[in-house]
């Protein structure tokens, strides 16, 4: 250790020789070209629904995460037995009740997280009903302590209000729809431009919709250099990947870690590849020959 910084023998994952603006943080960890959260509203889902969802999603080993309106579920809570493996996130209490004003819907939120804490769950996620989200929402879920809000649009996730903001990038209603079954391949070409650009590719669903169409796109996620990881992973890794700054001198690279927790997984993209780095404690920071 040398005036605060690491020197290491780094891991190219592919040659690389840019510098200067050619180099960045990724957004993604461990080398990944993009993110996946596979996400699904759980509004009036049979268990029957959600079991075949969970084992579906369990045949591919992929994460998904599940935002449940969770008044729906009182007294009928064993419905929701088969997600006790997945993340399960809140959509509120009562979806055709969603109030405007901060009191009411921090009321709506904490009673939903209540009854999902109650029966094993630890909501960290939220989904504004109709994602009819707003600054009341995002002071409601800042002050609730929730770690992510998943309602609005985009490529890339951005923290306000302290709570990360997990874009949504397309919904289940045109592609999964018999009547329209012609825009499918306009849902595979929305997620191969985010993956394109780097960004988070965040769909939702109905569990009851899950079919043949929904197993072919778990198959040909199979094939590509993505991250499917939950939305708290997501949140959790944006959260880490912010912290880090970069700076380049000369023909190095210095990766500062600015934040108050460790960082692990990062890499820095060139233009012909990844460099992984170590893990980067508080304070600390690495240099890195390019």
């Amino acid at each position: 250790m040398k005036h605060g910084y690491l020197v290491l023998m780094v891991l190219v994952i592919t040659a690389s020789g840019c510098i200067g603006g050619e180099v960045q943080i990724s957004n993604w960890p461990s080398g990944y070209d993009a993110a996946v959260v596979i996400s699904f509203d759980v509004e009036q889902a049979q268990a029957t629904d959600i079991t075949r969802a969970a084992d579906l999603l369990e045949k591919y080993d992929a994460k998904a995460t599940f935002f449940v309106v969770a008044g729906y579920y009182q007294g009928a809570e064993e419905v929701l037995e088969p997600l006790k493996t997945y993340e399960v996130a809140s959509k509120g209490w009562d979806q055709s009740t969603w109030p405007q004003d901060y009191e009411g819907q921090r009321e709506s939120i904490k009673k939903a997280s209540t009854m999902l804490t109650d029966i094993g769950f630890q909501p960290r996620g939220f989904r504004a009903p109709y994602l009819k989200s707003s600054p009341e929402t995002l002071a409601a879920l800042r002050d609730l302590k929730y770690s992510y809000s998943a309602s609005e649009t985009g490529l890339l996730p951005r923290v306000e209000e302290g709570v990360v903001k997990l874009p949504l990038s397309v919904a289940y209603d045109p592609f999964w729809n018999e009547d329209v079954k012609d825009y499918l391949p306009l849902f595979y070409l929305a997620f191969e431009k985010t993956l394109d650009e780097g960004g988070v590719f965040t769909f939702y669903t109905l569990p009851e919709n899950v079919d043949s169409r929904f197993e072919a796109f778990l198959k040909h996620l199979q094939s590509r250099n993505v991250w499917v990881a939950t939305g708290s992973e997501v949140a959790d890794w944006w959260r880490q990947q912010n912290q880090l700054s970069l700076k380049i001198v000369g023909d190095t690279a210095v990766v500062t870690n600015n934040g108050q927790s460790s960082v692990s997984g990062a890499t820095l993209t060139t233009k012909k590849g990844f460099v992984a780095l170590p893990k980067i404690a508080p304070g600390e920071s690495v240099r890195v020959k390019i």
